[in-house]
């Protein structure tokens, strides 16, 4: 790992470059089968011309089956979920107007997206103040890499190690 000109690690230095992407279109099915095959939590959605437009985490694709199951009742938390009654029938997915099969139905849009010489120090603060796990990283608007939390720690190790 290298250290950018100014000696404070930058993105670029901690960033995964080879980004597993979806795009808007991609099925719930699919989006889960990639999640699983490459062992990720969540990834980018990207237009065709690689540009970011939403975030879509396993948690999407968890709450987004659970809505359908449930009727799209909101729960406060877990607990309330399983306590709930939810009635068989009726038609779910208020929320979306429709059962939601895209990834498009459930990505988050509004992104935090970081540069690739913004700090691990500002990284580090934007995934806690923003409760997230991972930022895209982008130039000039397109995809170059992923950190995420995990990248984080692993810098931050690296670094007390002395490496």
């Amino acid at each position: 790992m290298s250290e950018s000109q100014n000696g404070g690690l930058k993105a670029k230095d901690v960033m995964t470059p080879d980004v597993v992407t979806v795009s808007p279109s991609t099925s719930l099915k699919a989006l889960g089968r990639i999640l699983a095959e490459h062992n990720i939590t969540g990834a980018p959605v990207v237009n065709d011309d690689g540009r970011i437009v939403g975030i879509v985490s396993q948690t999407d694709l968890m709450l987004s089956q659970i809505r359908t199951q449930t009727g799209n009742k909101d729960y406060e938390d877990i607990f309330d979920l399983f306590s709930a009654s939810p009635e068989v029938g009726g038609e779910p997915q208020v929320r979306y107007g429709h059962a939601p099969r895209w990834v498009e139905d459930i990505m988050t849009k509004h992104v935090v997206i970081a540069s690739e010489d913004m700090g691990v120090v500002e990284l580090a603060s934007l995934l806690a103040e923003k409760g997230i796990h991972r930022i895209p990283v982008a130039r000039d608007g397109k995809l170059v890499g992923i950190v995420s939390a995990l990248d984080l720690l692993k810098a931050v190790a690296g670094a007390l190690r002395g490496e």
